[in-house]
Formats: C-alpha cells, structure tokens, sequence
C-alpha cells in the first residue's frame, strides 16, 4: 500500500501503526496547523540548500570553471516516514509528539529544536513510488541524479533512464579526470571499485545490465534489468520475498512472486550471493577473522504468542559477548546471548527482563538451549543445566520486532545495547513452539 505507516509502538507510529495515513480533512485545524508549520520547515531547508547551490554555481561561473565542472547533483534515498502521520519531537523513539498550537508553532525548526514531518508528508514526498526512506522499495531508494557538464556531455535535457548507483560516483570522476584507482595505499590493499562510469550514459550509449542490490537495516532488495525483488519489514502481514517488474509496475503495486516463482528464486540467489560476499545483514561479518554470523537468510518470524517456546543452537563464538538469536524488543521479547563469555537467556514481559545465565564461561564450540513457559525459564549447554528461574509468565503479545540471528536488529529484547553482534560461527539454530515450527 503506497500510503501505510509501517508497525511500531503504538505512541511511536502516533496510533496508526499499520493502517494507511490519515486523509488531511479528517484532521482537525490545530493538527492541519502543526503539520504544515512542520512542512513549512522542511521546505524552507529544501530552499536554503537550493540558495547554497546556486551560490557554489555563481562563483563556478564567476571564474570561468562553470563550462568544464562536471556537476553530480542527488538527492538523499527516499522521503523519511519517522514514525508516524504526525511526526515527533526531540530525540528519536520516545514516542514523543508535541501538537503544536498558537505561539507554539513558532517554535518549531528554530535553534535547540529537533521535529520530524511524518509519514503523510513522507508519502506525499515519495509519490507515486512505494514506502518510506529505511525500505528497499522504490520509495526508499529511488532518487534523481542531475549531471551538468557543458564541455563533456554533449547531450542536453536529456532524461536518461539507466538504473545507476551511487557507487557508480567514484568510477565517473575518476574516468572523467582521467585518474587511475590505486590498488593499495601505505602497504595496505584497498578495496576495488564496484560501480561502473556513467560517461558512456552521458554520451548516448546505453549501460549494460547488472545486478543491483540493497540492505538496510533488514530492509533487501535487487534490481535487474527491469525485475526487481524486495523484502520489506515492520508490515501488518507477512514479511516475504516480494516481484516486480518496474516496467510496467514503478510504484510496485503488483507482487509477481507468487505467479513467477524461478524468476523470484534466481533474483534471490543472487542477492544471497551479494549479501555474502560483502557482509550485509544477515551476513555481516564483525572484523577480518569473523564468519558470518548466520546461515540463514530469509529465517521466518514464528507467533510466539502465549505459547511456551525452546530455542536450541550449536554455536563456535569467536568473541565474549553477542546475540545467537532474539525476537522482539523493548516491550516483549526473548534473546538467547553472550555476556563476557557466559550464556545468557533474557525474557522481557512489559518491558522488564527476566535473565538466566551460566555461572562459568563456555569455551569453544557448544551445544545449547533455553526454554520457557508460565512457569519457569531454564538454560542447559551440552547436556548439563547451567541455570533456571521463575518465569515472569508468557508472552501476551506477538512482538512488532522480528526474528533476528546473529544481532539485534531494532530495540533490544534483552538487556544490552543493540545491535550487540555475534562473532564467530552459528551452526544451527532451531526455535520451536507449540503447534508451529520456526526454522
């Protein structure tokens, strides 16, 4: 839906979290007022970074350097929804929206301010594309490039429709200076170069097909030629791979994964494939002697629901603390971790966190599991019990925080920072519930 507010805590997403944005006249006058103060600000930054450029232009033009300047003007990856219709204020994620009345709206962008606009102006903003800035689809990732070049390209208001990247910045300048990248620097190899020059695109020519891929905090996706796969997250329904053919379908209203299914498994092979070699989550590596932390990509997000649940892993940790699996966040929650070398297994009910751990350090590889009910909450390590507990009760609640293996990818859902990733290699992991198998 090209108008939803994606899930969250239901004072973060401003009580719509999951259904589309309000329409503007069902809103009341001082809301109407506080939302196009906040839009009015928004616009008057777009209008200062306008009046900078032109001023950077004019003294281009000034010294005679306008004509033979190669200028790459883009904009930031999509419209931002933070996190809900009507915003927030001051720092992220508390939940914090002030309605701004009379005087008040004043106030709002002037010094020691901090506000978002919302998702209504983020999904005006992205129209006619999909989603919001923190998503892989065309709303979050879509973004105009204006090349300006007079003595070097010799086609003039021209659109060119190529899918380029901003990696693709480097090779360009580069080739139109004429400069070799090095391949090392102070004795230390650097990192070749994965985009392509846009001057033959500049020039006419159309850009061979390749592979483009994307990951953002969960969010994936991969353009093709004109297929494109995507995984979204924080949705009302199940979260899976998604097929589109921008062609014929930009805002990504039509999901052909279901109708095209080797086409939809060859897209995601390829992303697997990108994914792994360069260690986007879930396989994000943490220094050169970390493995991947996980070897499951796509892991489903079981209902844990009022239901007792066992987590059961076999784990080689290459550091002393980190996440082997969690599910949910700073409401309700479970994570099965590291804390200086000792298993831990956290269960957070309303917000408070119950934790087990082992009193000693478990070297090497292991084999592990954790379990809870109403009752009681246990952790065992190949085949010995290292601690047990009252348990706070079941969780009442299916979390809005995914199923995440080798890191905590949103608010944590035990007592640590997030992401707290894990360095070494899991092997297995398997959670299970009554009636329903996770993975």
């Amino acid at each position: 839906p090209l108008s939803e507010v994606p899930v969250d805590r239901d004072d973060i997403a401003n009580g719509f979290p999951g259904v589309p944005n309000p329409h503007w006249d069902s809103l009341d006058a001082n809301r109407r007022e506080d939302l196009a103060r906040r839009g009015a600000t928004f616009a008057a930054m777009v209008e200062h970074v306008d009046r900078g450029v032109g001023r950077l232009l004019a003294d281009l033009k000034q010294n005679g350097e306008l004509e033979n300047t190669l200028i790459l003007f883009t904009s930031d990856n999509g419209a931002c929804y933070e996190w809900g219709p009507f915003g927030f204020d001051g720092p992220s994620r508390k939940g914090l929206t002030i309605l701004h009345k009379g005087g008040d709206l004043r106030k709002i962008g002037q010094d020691g301010t901090h506000q978002s606009y919302g998702s209504g102006w983020a999904n005006l903003g992205n129209t006619p594309l999909n989603m919001y800035k923190h998503f892989c689809h065309e709303g979050g990732i879509a973004s105009p490039l204006i090349a300006h070049w007079p003595q070097g390209i010799a086609r003039k208001d021209v659109w060119v429709r190529d899918p380029s990247h901003i990696m693709d910045i480097v090779p360009t300048v580069l080739e139109a200076t004429g400069t070799p990248y090095p391949a090392s620097r102070d004795g230390r190899e650097i990192t070749p170069v994965e985009g392509t020059s846009l001057l033959a695109a500049f020039g006419g020519k159309p850009l061979a097909e390749r592979a483009l891929a994307f990951e953002h905090q969960q969010a994936r996706g991969l353009r093709k030629g004109d297929w494109k796969i995507v995984w979204g997250k924080r949705q009302p329904h199940e979260v899976r791979w998604e097929l589109y053919n921008l062609r014929e379908d930009r805002s990504e209203q039509i999901d052909l994964a279901r109708t095209q299914p080797t086409r939809t498994a060859g897209l995601v092979a390829e992303w697997e494939a990108w994914a792994k070699r360069v260690g986007a989550e879930p396989f994000h590596q943490d220094g050169p002697t970390s493995e991947a932390a996980t070897p499951f990509p796509g892991h489903p997000t079981i209902n844990i629901k009022n239901r007792p649940l066992v987590i059961t892993c076999d784990v080689e940790p290459a550091g002393k603390d980190g996440v082997i699996v969690s599910q949910g966040g700073r409401e309700h929650g479970y994570a099965l971790h590291l804390v200086n070398g000792h298993l831990a297994f956290d269960l957070r009910v309303h917000g408070k966190v119950t934790r087990v751990e082992s009193k000693k350090r478990l070297p090497g590889r292991f084999k592990a599991s954790a379990s809870f009910d109403a009752d009681r909450i246990s952790l065992e390590a190949n085949g010995e019990s290292l601690a047990a507990a009252k348990s706070p009760g079941l969780i009442p609640v299916q979390p809005k925080d995914g199923l995440d293996v080798g890191f905590d990818g949103q608010s944590a859902a035990g007592d640590y920072a997030p992401p707290n990733r894990f360095t070494g290699t899991i092997h297995a992991i398997e959670v299970t519930a009554p009636r329903k198998q996770g993975f």
